[in-house]
């Protein structure tokens, strides 16, 4: 994702879809920017993703269950 500024740092997301039987569907998301700089931490953590996926149960009340493609 291209920024407008001068060393502006970079921006992270990640989105979940979060479906129940009965409810409809949401996309869920986390974005975090990243300041710009030698030696810091560019993209998002395994806490960041520990807090997408609670967010998600949080929201649904429900289990959450992840399906991924390759």
């Amino acid at each position: 994702m291209a920024v407008s500024g001068r060393r502006s740092g970079r921006l992270s997301v990640a989105g979940l879809i979060a479906m129940r039987p009965g409810s409809r569907t949401r996309l869920c998301h986390r974005l975090r920017a990243h300041p710009a700089g030698r030696g810091k931490r560019r993209s998002m953590g395994e806490r960041d993703f520990i807090a997408l996926i609670d967010g998600v149960h949080q929201l649904v009340r429900a289990p959450v269950v992840l399906v991924g493609a390759v």
